[in-house]
Formats: C-alpha cells, sequence, structure tokens
C-alpha cells in the first residue's frame, strides 16, 4: 500500500485523499500545491471522485464560476469524458454538469457548434442543458427543436430569457425523454395555445419551472389526466387566471412541490386539489388575493405538508388552525405579514407538533403566541428580527422550554434578559443581536458562559463594550465574531481572540 511519510505518522494514500474531500473544491486544488506528498494524494482515483463530487454539489453559477477559472478541472474532464461512455454517477455527473456550463457560458449559436464537436454516442450521454439568450442572440423556436436533434436523451432545459412561442414543442420528438423544464422568460412571446403543446409531447415532464411569463394559465388545461407533475413554479405570471389553475389542480395527483409567488391567486383553484395529492412544499409569497377561507381548504387536505410559505401576505393566521392533528409542518414562514392575529398563531403552535423553524421578522407581534409553544416542542430555529413590539416575558418562556439552535432578534429592543433562560446545557449555535441598542451585558455575560456550543454571535451595530466577550470560555472560541460599527467597543477585551475570528 502506497503511503506518505512523516515523521510523526504514515497514512495510506486513500485516507488522506478521503480526509481532504471534505474540503472546499478550491481549498483541494490549493492544497494539491502544498508539497509532494499532497501532489501525489491529487492523482488517486479517491482524490478525482472526491473532487468531482464536491464541485457538482455546488449552485449552477458557483459550478460556473469555478470551471473558468481552473484549468487543471478542464483537463480532468477531458480525461473522463474521452476514457469511456460507461462511467460512474459520480463522474458522469461531473462531467455532464460541466458540458451545461460550457454550454452556458457560449452564445447560442457557439453552444450548439460546442455539441456537435462531440460524437452521437457522447451526445447522447447529455442530460441536462442551460441556453442564455441575449438580445443579438435569440433562442427561438427552430433551436428548441435542434437541442433534441442534437441531445435525443435529454431531460433537464433550462432557457434564461428566451424568445420562444412554444410552436417548437410541437416538433420536438415524440420519444424525448424531458423530465424538467425551466423557462425564465421575462418577454411577452409566449403564444399559449401553441405552449401548452409541451405538456402533449412531453409525458415524463416531472418539474415544470415558468418566471415572469405572460400567461393566463390557459395552457395549463393541456395537462393530461395521467401527468407525472411532481413540482410547479410559476413565479410572477401576473396573469394568472383562477379559473385554469381550479382545473389544472383537480387532475395532479403527484405534486409535492408548488410555488405560485407573486401571481393573482387567491388560493381556490388549490383548495380543489385532490385529497390523494402528497404537497409537502407550498410557497405562496406576495400573494395578494389570498382568500383565507380557500387556505383553510388547502391546509385540511394537505396531511404531507412539511413546509408553508406566506410571507408578504395579508392573512391573519386562522387558516393555519385548520391543519387536521396528524400534520407534518415542519417550517413556518411568515415574514412580514402584517395582520398576523396573536390568538390564532398561538393555536398554530399548538397545533403544530413538528415545527423547527419559524419566521415572523418584520410582523406586529408581541410573542405572546410563542408560550403557546409546548415544552416537548422540536423548534430548532426562531427569526424575528424587526419585531419591534416583542415582550422579553414572552421569549424568556419560550427560550426556557426549548432547544433552540438559531436565534435572530436583529432591531428589536430587547435588554437580553430574557436570554438568560436558556437552560445551561443549551444547544444554541447562532446568535444574531444586530442593531439591537438597548442591550445589557450582563445578561449577554451569562448566556456566553453557558452556551460552550456557540459558534456564530452577530452584534453588529450594538452599544456593548465588549466585557460580556471576557465571559467566554478560552476553550469555546466561536469562529465567527461580528462587532461591526460597535462604537463603544473597548478593543482591552478583544486581546484574547484570534484576529481570524473577529469581523470588524
Amino acid at each position: 500500500m502506497t503511503i506518505i511519510p512523516s515523521t510523526t505518522l504514515a497514512i495510506p494514500l486513500d485516507l488522506w485523499g478521503n480526509i481532504m474531500s471534505f474540503l472546499p473544491p478550491q481549498q483541494q486544488l490549493t492544497d494539491r500545491r502544498v508539497c509532494q506528498a499532497w501532489l501525489q494524494v491529487s492523482k488517486t482515483n479517491l482524490y478525482k471522485i472526491s473532487l468531482m463530487r464536491s464541485i457538482s454539489s455546488l449552485k449552477f453559477q458557483e459550478r460556473c464560476t469555478f470551471f473558468r477559472q481552473n484549468k487543471l478541472i478542464k483537463d480532468l474532464f477531458n480525461q473522463e469524458f474521452n476514457k469511456t461512455l460507461n462511467f460512474g454517477p459520480i463522474t458522469r455527473e461531473f462531467v455532464l454538469s460541466r458540458i451545461e456550463c460550457k454550454v452556458f457560458d457560449k452564445t447560442t449559436d457557439k453552444g450548439f457548434k460546442y455539441l456537435q464537436t462531440f460524437s452521437p454516442g457522447q451526445r447522447r450521454r447529455i442530460e441536462c442543458l442551460t441556453f442564455e439568450s441575449s438580445y443579438v442572440d435569440q433562442f427561438e423556436d427552430r433551436k428548441l427543436v435542434k437541442v433534441f436533434k442534437l441531445c435525443p436523451n435529454l431531460k433537464s432545459l433550462t432557457l434564461v430569457k428566451s424568445h420562444i412561442t412554444g410552436r417548437g414543442f410541437s416538433r420536438i420528438p415524440a420519444e424525448n425523454k424531458l423530465e424538467k423544464l425551466t423557462l425564465d422568460h421575462r418577454n411577452m412571446s409566449l403564444e399559449e395555445a401553441a405552449f401548452g403543446e409541451v405538456f402533449k409531447k412531453a409525458p415524463n415532464l416531472k418539474e415544470f419551472y415558468l418566471y415572469h411569463a405572460n400567461i393566463t394559465g390557459r395552457c395549463l388545461r393541456k395537462v393530461p389526466e395521467e401527468n407525472k407533475l411532481e413540482k410547479l413554479i410559476l413565479f410572477h405570471c401576473e396573469r394568472l387566471q383562477e379559473a385554469f389553475l381550479t382545473t389544472f389542480f383537480q387532475k395532479t395527483f403527484h405534486l409535492k412541490v408548488i410555488d405560485l409567488s407573486r401571481t393573482p391567486t387567491t388560493g381556490v383553484g388549490l383548495s380543489l386539489i385532490p385529497l390523494k395529492c402528497e404537497v409537502e412544499i407550498l410557497i405562496l409569497r406576495s400573494c395578494e388575493n389570498l382568500d383565507e377561507v380557500a387556505l383553510e381548504e388547502v391546509c385540511k387536505k394537505l396531511p404531507d405538508l412539511k413546509e408553508i410559505h406566506l410571507s408578504h401576505t395579508d392573512i391573519t393566521g386562522w387558516c393555519l388552525t385548520k391543519f387536521p392533528e396528524n400534520n407534518k409542518v415542519e417550517i413556518l414562514v411568515l415574514t412580514n405579514c402584517k395582520n398576523l392575529n396573536e390568538n390564532a398563531l398561538g393555536e398554530v403552535f399548538k397545533k403544530l407538533p413538528n415545527l423547527k423553524e419559524i419566521y415572523l421578522s418584520h410582523t406586529e407581534i408581541t410573542g405572546g403566541c410563542l408560550t403557546q409553544f409546548p415544552k416537548n416542542n422540536k423548534l430548532k430555529k426562531l427569526f424575528l428580527a424587526h419585531c419591534e413590539n416583542l415582550k422579553e416575558n414572552f421569549l424568556a418562556d419560550l427560550f426556557f422550554k426549548s432547544d433552540l439552535e438559531v436565534v435572530n432578534l436583529s432591531s428589536t429592543n430587547i435588554t437580553g434578559r430574557s436570554l438568560t433562560r436558556f437552560p445551561a446545557k443549551t444547544n444554541l449555535f447562532e446568535l444574531v443581536l444586530d442593531h439591537c441598542e438597548k442591550l445589557d451585558e450582563r445578561f449577554l455575560a451569562d448566556l456566553f458562559f453557558k452556551a460552550v456550543g456557540l459558534r456564530v454571535i452577530s452584534l453588529s451595530y450594538t452599544n456593548i463594550t465588549g466585557l460580556s466577550l471576557m465571559q467566554i470560555p478560552k476553550k469555546h472560541w466561536m469562529p465567527t465574531l461580528n462587532l461591526r460599527n460597535c462604537n463603544n467597543l473597548n478593543r482591552r477585551f478583544l486581546l484574547k481572540f484570534p484576529k481570524e475570528i473577529l469581523n470588524l
């Protein structure tokens, strides 16, 4: 077995490769230049697999940036892609994501020329493509047909700022494998009658994302009864009509994610969703026309719902009291809901035994509703930023009986007295108190002494001197300490902290 020699230890190369795999991809590439031994590690198959996996896990834009900057990645891609067409799942995902980013970086015409450099056998392996149009380089319907001709097994297609009318979908091959379609349209060229053909021509479609489009929803009538749709995102479609949504939702049995944010929906269409539907995530941000009576029916019909996002709406919260007893709701987002009724919220918290995250920032609540959480609640994250009416006695009650990990109370009037009610063995990981001008450092000191797991503290724009930070045991130093614009800060209290953890 090949090992790395050392004065203190000898570790097999593959084990070193596994250890380095936990680092971000950029760090992995940097570390291979540290010494000859680490360069050896970077040549092992395990290291290469780990690097490819970490790159593939990046968000799309981050991946594209990463691929542009690293010649080594280009060489690795060429090596793996040309080696064999029967690569494993990790290598396959890496290679396909590299091709997708390469096409995205080019004009649409150059993107097609790049695809044509591959053999037909290689192109049959391509499953994901993303094209971005411009005013001088438009992606039109004829190019839509060409995509499926070049890559017959395409499963995911994303078109950003395209100029298609939708007519091209009627001409894509009947045997296409399309499962995910994303259109960030931002123009008025879609013809609904023609565009609706995509639902007929793509029987395997599972995910449909449409952003900033001029549709009314008429095209949804062409969705077949035996559809496989699991995700529906209709973001900022301002002309959407409830009647068409009503017809559509009555024949969706597999939907798990629904996002109708920034649309004029009232929720009536959603209330007619089949009882067999297993929706897990419902997002209705900035839907100004929501009808709470309709939402009551929605809550009754979705026992599998895990996340519900209703931020920037006018709801009072009474609709949420209609969840069935055996509900599975874990995340509730009510940010910037100015009409919330605290009595209603109190009833809601009693009925959601699995609630783990609650977002109530920019609301008018006092916190009285928080006292209704049961003793054995599962709450982990609490966001109450900019809640100017908060009363600390209500917070103290919640802190005492909850095992919170993340708390954001920025821009509130708290003194910190409530923080002393955290139990001695608190698992608090992140605490954000930016712009809390009434903080009393004595209370902070008490929390810092016992919150041994605290790793992020943000106290920017507060009046603290830093004296409370002296209560943090040296062995419990956190990696992030934000103290920007703390004008009363005494630098003497910060001398014991390494400079790299301070953000001043």
